[in-house]
């Protein structure tokens, strides 16, 4: 590109430029402070890219590329609000991880990352009381749409 033109690719939600991977600024925060989100997504991007938005939203964010750690995590007891997880991992996949979550937080909230968005596989989220869908690629405010709608009241929704 030496014709000094500037060329962004969308990738998953991250913005590619010349210098690499510029920040995505995300919409200001709605949802209740003080809440607290685990991410579960085999790939490290997908885990940072959520990490930095949903932090900038003013929550905290627990990040991890392995279904055993975030279930360790979750079985130490620690409050989890809303669980972001991928549908597909090389462990188990996410639908087999969420009902494992539930054992141990029955409360929790969740939202399934996928780029698998087939109508079979949107039905089985839905049927096994899954919250919400982030279709990937997805951008901050996708992902900020879908935690908020989450994260509100049911009175509000």
């Amino acid at each position: 590109m030496g014709d000094g033109r500037r060329r962004r690719q969308h990738h998953r939600g991250l913005v590619a430029g010349p210098r690499g991977l510029d920040r995505v600024q995300a919409p200001a925060r709605r949802a209740e402070p003080g809440v607290n989100i685990v991410v579960v997504d085999n790939e490290p991007a997908i885990v940072k890219l959520c990490k930095n938005v949903l932090a900038q939203q003013g929550h905290t964010v627990h990040g991890f590329t392995t279904a055993p750690d975030a279930l360790s995590h979750l079985a130490a007891g620690v409050r989890v609000d809303l669980l972001l997880v991928d549908y597909q991992m090389p462990e188990l996949n996410g639908l087999e991880f969420i009902q494992r979550a539930w054992d141990l937080q029955p409360e929790l909230r969740v939202v399934m990352i996928t780029a698998h968005g087939t109508r079979e596989l949107l039905g089985e989220a839905a049927q096994a009381g899954i919250h919400g869908v982030v279709l990937k690629p997805f951008t901050a405010i996708d992902l900020t749409r879908v935690v908020e709608t989450t994260l509100r009241p049911s009175s509000e929704a």
